[in-house]
């Protein structure tokens, strides 16, 4: 059910038209705007069917390392029970403003700090979420869902001001 949102909602911003081929920055647009202040392999691949790429671990790796380097965000590996997983921590929007200018064609800080505040895919699990909070990367409210109202640019007309709802 949640991926049906997801797709959606990509669907709705245009993402599918935006996108047709695996390259590192598609892939670095797909880890930026998957649900949620984290992403990992799996939740990259679930937006990768709406963007119309594929993405494989290695992929997601380098393209992750690369929006590290740039200062977007850093990799985590999480020790769970049994195995580990490399996790992108995102930057906040407020810290991302100054940073999104490559992706300015692609997408507004408006549509990335959506993305953010949405409830990060399953999988990312409550174990990963609690180490993520604890270790200090994350902060707990990050992972709550929160409805962020829309602005809509509305034309002035003579005498009146414009109002956003």
């Amino acid at each position: 059910m949640w991926l049906l949102v997801c797709l959606l909602q990509s669907r709705k911003l245009g993402f599918d038209k935006r996108l047709t081929h695996a390259t590192t920055k598609n892939i670095k647009m797909a880890i930026l705007l998957s649900p949620g202040p984290v992403a990992n392999h799996l939740t990259t691949r679930s937006m990768s069917s709406s963007f119309k790429i594929a993405v494989t671990k290695p992929k997601f790796m380098a393209a992750a390392r690369q929006l590290q380097d740039e200062g977007m965000g850093f990799l985590v590996v999480l020790d769970a029970i049994s195995s580990s997983t490399d996790v992108f921590v995102k930057r906040s929007p407020k810290e991302m403003e100054p940073l999104i200018q490559p992706f300015s064609d692609q997408f507004t800080l408006e549509e990335y700090e959506y993305q953010y505040r949405l409830a990060p895919f399953s999988y990312i699990n409550q174990l990963m979420q609690n180490l993520l909070v604890q270790m200090g990367y994350v902060q707990a409210e990050d992972f709550k869902v929160q409805v962020l109202q829309r602005r809509i640019r509305v034309p002035k007309e003579e005498g009146r001001q414009s109002t956003a709802s």
